[in-house]
């Protein structure tokens, strides 16, 4: 099985990055205009973008604040 790691450095705290990835008012914030996010094990997200297109998927682990582990996607803060 191969992947790509990317890591990225933000000039923020990890609590403050993690309600972009685990609060729709954090979400809007940072990129999205609405949604639901249910940010618990097993809990689902549907996040709107500004051009009305529109991601969805679920959490398999929450730690906060520090790690939002979703499909494919695993988030060190």
């Amino acid at each position: 099985m191969s992947g790509v790691v990317v890591t990225r450095w933000i000039a923020a705290s990890p609590p403050t990055v993690f309600t972009f990835f685990t609060d729709v008012e954090g979400w809007t914030a940072w990129q999205g205009v609405g949604g639901k996010v249910d940010a618990r094990a097993g809990g689902t997200l549907r996040v709107i973008m500004p051009d009305a297109a529109a991601a969805s998927g679920y959490f398999i682990e929450v730690v906060p604040p520090r790690r939002v582990v979703s499909p494919g996607d695993g988030y060190d803060l």
